[in-house]
């Protein structure tokens, strides 16, 4: 072993020691590389897209934007040292780890041949940046989002978006118009389940009532990542649009919740050491079928 990079900074003279309560960032885990890492032997650059902070769907734990997790990395290879990183999500609360491998790519740019980074994001996003500083190829803007989060979190006001190209996912709210079943009772279903639960388009908080999730916590573009064809500069990517849920429990609630028949197609988390346990899931009909319309999914 060469060296060792920790995703979560734990000293005061870590730049992105200001993004964490120092007490909170001591005790955290997570913000690992769930995907594959992508290097540039010319420039000597290591290119890691990291996860959330733990746990996934609650930061009242972890208050702050979270540097360095849900960004995108680059080390120096010889000793570990950061050369430059861009946080993409931030303070996430929806399991949107930046899950596939950055892909390295000659982009023609305003008549200029740029040596640049692609990534794909959950949000059904791509970035684009100078492979070897980091500068956006195209410019990124802070762009407010939903608010209110469960007593305890704090939400980040803004989040990020590249101005081109434009999203492969979508990113408004789901309504009860949206229903959709192969029925009428199942579309009856979901239209009740919709008109129960919050949405207000992407990076709506997780709440107590339920909150819908689209993008899901699956993607847009998850492991796959994107393809790059350098004679057209078209990039390929698949993205889902499969709605989800997550819903936080009150940690007295939660065994109570956990052994009702009500959500039995669901996933729980205890989230130890918060006041919410979890629960998620595709939002599905009576019959076991999405409650949008297809396609839910798509290659672009």
């Amino acid at each position: 072993e060469r060296w060792r990079w920790d995703p979560i900074p734990r000293t005061a003279d870590d730049p992105a020691f200001a993004g964490w309560d120092p007490a909170q960032a001591a005790m955290n885990g997570s913000a690992n590389a769930w995907a594959p890492l992508a290097a540039d032997p010319a420039l000597g650059l290591v290119y890691v897209p990291t996860g959330s902070a733990s746990p996934d769907f609650f930061g009242g734990e972890r208050l702050g934007d979270n540097l360095y997790a849900n960004s995108l990395v680059a080390l120096n290879a010889a000793d570990g040292t950061i050369a430059w990183y861009r946080q993409l999500i931030h303070h996430d609360v929806w399991d949107y780890d930046i899950a596939s491998q950055p892909t390295l790519v000659d982009l023609r740019h305003e008549g200029e041949m740029v040596a640049a980074v692609l990534q794909g994001t959950k949000t059904g996003l791509i970035f684009s940046f100078d492979r070897a500083t980091g500068e956006p190829v195209f410019e990124i803007e802070e762009r407010p989002v939903p608010q209110g989060g469960v007593a305890g979190e704090s939400m980040s006001p803004t989040q990020t978006f590249p101005v081109a190209p434009p999203p492969v996912s979508r990113h408004d709210a789901v309504t009860e118009d949206d229903a959709w079943g192969m029925m009428w009772f199942d579309t009856r279903s979901c239209r009740r389940q919709i008109a129960n639960m919050r949405s207000e388009g992407i990076y709506t908080p997780p709440s107590i009532e339920g909150t819908i999730m689209l993008p899901g916590y699956a993607g847009g573009i998850n492991w796959g990542g994107l393809a790059f064809d350098p004679e057209r500069q078209i990039a390929v990517t698949f993205s889902l649009d499969l709605p989800m849920q997550v819903a936080l429990i009150p940690r007295e609630r939660l065994e109570e919740t956990f052994r009702s028949d009500d959500f039995d197609d669901q996933e729980f988390a205890r989230q130890r050491g918060t006041p919410y346990g979890m629960r998620r899931g595709v939002l599905f009909s009576s019959i076991g079928v999405p409650c949008t319309a297809p396609p839910w999914g798509v290659l672009s």
